[in-house]
């Protein structure tokens, strides 16, 4: 019965309607294989790697690709003020899939997890802990720093070999506009260099602590106090 139950559930939840994903056409080559670098605003795509059709790379909803590769301009680790590049990659793990993020200025400190929303939010926490404070929140949005649930590279994931094999793995509907232009998410300031300029900005005019005052000292209060004192008490 509870066999039953769970094959009921799951088809109720794979037979959900997805929204359609419009995406913008992209250069091809004269085999029909994406043309490398793909720019797409703040980040660009180097590879798309290769899929694996293990479980552990893959959910209902997005692939991770051994071999991917991204570039993604952002605030620097050691002054978020200054822009720097960092590079994502995914990696073979073994039983599941490695995620890196490593700014180009430090190469030897590479953020490294198994799990894509926890790298992110390792190099979001370090952002604040440069600031001294929290200008930014740290919950993980990997896939988007990643640019792996962007609709285009999505799109061009879901057309790779192998995918058909990743069974855990729910297919999105495309639709494939000329004219369409995606526009990126500028307030977020977790996935934005110019958004977390502006909440490093207002974190600076708004939320310094204030400076306590201390009280004025009337010197002579005392003695008169103690003088008016003495002349009432017998």
């Amino acid at each position: 019965v509870s066999e039953l139950v769970k094959s009921v559930k799951a088809s109720k939840k794979h037979s959900v309607p997805r929204k359609k994903k419009i995406v913008k056409s992209i250069p091809l080559d004269n085999f029909g294989k994406p043309i490398f670098p793909i720019v797409l605003g703040d980040f660009t795509v180097h590879s798309l790697g290769e899929v694996c059709e293990r479980s552990e790379y893959h959910t209902e909803d997005l692939i991770y690709p051994v071999g991917y590769c991204s570039t993604r301009i952002y605030g620097s680790l050691k002054d978020p003020e200054k822009q720097c590049v960092y590079t994502c990659k995914v990696m073979d793990g073994g039983h599941g899939p490695r995620f890196e993020i490593v700014a180009d200025t430090d190469l030897d400190v590479p953020l490294v997890s198994q799990s894509i929303d926890e790298c992110h939010s390792m190099l979001l926490q370090l952002i604040n802990d440069c600031l001294g404070t929290e200008v930014v929140n740290t919950k993980g949005r990997g896939a988007d720093f990643f640019g792996i649930s962007h609709p285009t590279i999505h799109h061009l994931i879901q057309a790779s070999p192998g995918v058909r094999k990743c069974k855990g793995y729910i297919w999105t509907k495309f639709e494939i506009n000329p004219n369409y232009e995606y526009v990126a998410d500028e307030t977020e300031a977790s996935l934005s260099y110019s958004a977390l300029l502006r909440s490093i900005s207002f974190s600076k005019s708004h939320l310094e602590p204030m400076i306590k005052q201390e009280p004025v000292h009337e010197y002579g209060a005392e003695d008169n106090v103690t003088a008016l004192r003495n002349i009432l008490l017998p």
